[in-house]
Order: C-alpha cells, then structure tokens, then sequence
C-alpha cells in the first residue's frame, strides 16, 4: 500500500485547512493509497489477527473480596476461583482466527490509519470490523455536505470541486465505492486535541484505490488585542503531507520493518 500524492488533492487541502466556522477552525483531508498486498498488509494481517487471539483467550480478572473492606464499604462475598486462559471451555468456545481470513479493508484501513500517525507512535492493528461503520453514497455525501455548506463564502471554490475531485480518484457507489467511518472513541489519536474528528474511507476495489478523508475542528487560537495569534497555539498534526507507505523492501533493497506503536502496549499487545 503506498501513498499516492495528488495536485488536486493538495490544492483542495490547502484551501481547506484550518477554515474559521461553527465556532471553531475546521480542517478537511484528503489523501489516497493504493491497495496491493505488500508484506506489510501481510504483517498487519498478522498483528490483528495475533491481538484478537490473545484478547480471546485471556480470561477477564475479578476484584478481589478484600477491596470492599476500604472506604467503609462492606466487605464483598468470596468469588469463585480464576479459571486461566486454555481451559477446555474456552478452548471449545473459541476458534484462533486465522491472518488469512481478516477482511483486506481492515487491513486497508489500519494501514491508512498507520500511515498518517505513525509519527506519533500509533498502531491500529487493535481495531476490529465493527470499529467501522459503513454508509450508503447518500448518507455518506449527506454528512460530508452538511460541513462543506457550512464553510464560508471564500471556500465556494474549493466546495464546489471536492465531489468531482474526489469521483476522478475513487469514482462513485455505482463504479464500485464503499463508504465508511471509523468510530472507536477510545482509539481516535485526535480525541485529545481537537473538538471533533471523523475519519472516512472510500474504498474501490475494481480500482484498487482507497480515498481517507480525515475532518476535524480545533479550538480558535486566543488572539490579543493586535489581532495575531498569540506564541503557544494549537498546532495540527496535518501540518505536513503524509509519508508513502512504503511496502518492505525486497531483497537488496534498504529499509526498515515498522514496529508497532504506543496503543499496542497500552492494549496489552505486548
């Protein structure tokens, strides 16, 4: 999967980052990839694959009786005893799931999703199917027009070009587009910094090209009286394009295997 960089997309990036509306800066994205397996979707195949088979097979950990002895609670009654993980009820229960058998547009999307915040640490290789919810082609445009016609007058340009921009990359539902978000709030890397994020995807298999589409607002930088933002404001994490994810190189070949990030660790991937 690499990314794919793009004039028009550029052009209609910088006319709409950062746009004073509905009370704060909104900043809109586009960026395109093209879906092939390299060895690094292999490996993130593997990695999803590998974090749902340990979340499966360990076994959820009850209090203990005696917290209930503090902060004058009563003491709670004794539980039954931990059953460990490989016990044959919940090896019956349970199939490991295979890395060939993980859909290939999660695998696109955490690929996506790797790409523009590994600078940060990320790995998504933790999210599942239902972390992404699909639309219909109305009910995609429906949401994504509601922000564009609320831009100020100055973004018309930019507005009236987003939807054929974007046709001449992906195409539409009828040339094979699916649409979808990705909704996990514990795993959105702009929860903490911006007032709203939504991340997009839309994918076309005959072409075998995936469009993100990343929307968010952030607070207005306080300005003092001489009109300037003051030295301290909020930055944004799109200040720049995103490296191409480059697929592992062959034999010969320089480069380095991504290793996974922060949220790996914090989900017990390690």
């Amino acid at each position: 999967m690499k990314f794919i960089p793009l004039d028009s997309f550029s052009a209609l990036n910088s006319l709409l980052q950062g746009v004073e509306a509905q009370g704060c800066c909104i900043t809109m994205r586009l960026e395109a990839y093209t879906c092939r397996h390299t060895k690094e979707e292999r490996q993130i195949a593997n990695n999803i694959a590998s974090y749902q088979n340990n979340v499966q097979l360990t076994p959820p950990i009850s209090p203990s009786p005696a917290i209930g002895a503090y902060a004058d609670f009563p003491p709670q009654a004794a539980l039954p005893p931990l059953v460990l993980g490989g016990s044959a009820d919940l090896a019956a229960n349970y199939s490991l799931v295979n890395p060939d058998e993980i859909d290939d547009r999660l695998v696109y999307f955490v690929a996506a999703l790797n790409t523009v915040y590994e600078s940060d640490g990320y790995d998504f290789s933790v999210l599942r199917e239902n972390d992404f919810v699909r639309y219909t082609e109305p009910q995609f445009r429906t949401e994504v027009s509601n922000t564009l016609q609320s831009l100020p007058e100055q973004c018309r340009p930019a507005v009236q070009r987003f939807w054929p921009t974007m046709e001449e990359v992906v195409e539409n539902a009828e040339g094979g587009c699916e649409y979808y978000e990705f909704c996990c709030p514990s795993c959105d890397p702009l929860a903490d910094t911006a007032v709203y994020a939504r991340h997009y995807f839309v994918y076309n298999r005959r072409k075998k090209v995936l469009v993100l589409l990343v929307e968010y607002g952030e607070s207005n930088p306080y300005r003092g009286d001489d009109g300037l933002p003051h030295a301290g404001g909020p930055t944004s994490a799109w200040d720049g394009e995103s490296s191409t994810y480059a697929s592992t190189p062959e034999a010969g070949e320089e480069g380095e295997v991504y290793g996974g990030g922060k949220n790996r660790q914090f989900y017990g991937y390690y």
